[in-house]
């Protein structure tokens, strides 16, 4: 059975000029012996690209060998792209519905989820809360373009970070988590119709959140959502909605927001 050498040979008799290599001879013997236990411990025969080095139990050696192929990896819990019996890839089951795993969007904040079931929160993190909500009945939504709600009213607000007035919602500096309360029916017009609300920053000419339903027989009812933003001085807020298509439609739905000072 080869085995890898461990004793060295020695150089004290060919260090220099002067010294006499026939003191060397065992030496010499032992390097040549290390070189063929060398030889037998690792064998290489007819190597090509891409192929290792590998330990054969069997012939108790190294022998290049080619890589071994992928024969199953499988998707475990959490990932999508299994079994891969060849080539693949493998990538995380991301989404906001039930056993997905939730991912941060390109603006590193979490997308609308429904956080009822969070525990832990340390309640010093609020320093105040306000909440508003709609009171235009019916609410009309305008074709293609979004229009304010101009019925909007305050609900609780005890240390004062809201102010309204007209549907213009003014809010204090500071960072906010903000949950939008939305009906929990779909609109009711007999055909498919795409309806939209959107919470908009006027004064800084921002987007903060959109929310869609839509009526007809594939009718998906509103879904709540939230996000966290921070505004640097005080910033005015309005509800707005709009409808899909030509026309205009009147809906007996109800908006409200909440806005958790941290």
């Amino acid at each position: 059975m080869p085995t890898w050498p461990t004793t060295k040979a020695g150089t004290t008799h060919l260090d220099s000029g002067s010294d006499n290599p026939g003191n060397a001879r065992a030496d010499i013997k032992q390097n040549v012996d290390n070189v063929n236990d060398m030889i037998d411990t690792i064998v290489v025969n007819s190597p090509s690209a891409n192929q290792v080095l590998a330990y054969d139990s069997g012939d108790s050696r190294f022998e290049n060998i080619a890589v071994p192929a992928v024969t199953s990896v499988a998707g475990g819990t959490g990932l999508t792209g299994g079994t891969i019996t060849s080539t693949g890839t493998l990538a995380v089951d991301v989404g906001t519905s039930a056993n997905k795993i939730v991912q941060l969007d390109g603006s590193a904040k979490l997308p609308a989820v429904d956080g009822s079931a969070l525990t832990n929160i340390a309640a010093g993190a609020i320093s105040a809360v306000a909440t508003v909500r709609t009171t235009t009945t019916p609410i009309v939504f305008p074709a293609t373009t979004f229009t304010k709600v101009a019925g909007v009213s305050e609900e609780t607000d005890a240390e004062g970070i809201v102010s309204i007035s007209t549907g213009v919602v003014t809010l204090a500096a500071g960072t906010y988590l903000i949950m939008i309360d939305c009906p929990q029916t779909p609109p009711t017009e007999s055909g498919q119709q795409t309806y939209e609300m959107r919470l908009q920053d006027t004064t800084n000419t921002a987007t903060l959140k959109t929310l869609q339903a839509k009526s007809g027989p594939d009718a998906e009812p509103w879904s709540d959502g939230f996000l966290t933003t921070t505004f640097s001085g005080s910033t005015n807020l309005e509800i707005q909605v709009r409808r899909g298509s030509s026309g205009s439609a009147n809906e007996f739905v109800t908006f409200g927001v909440a806005f958790l000072k941290l």
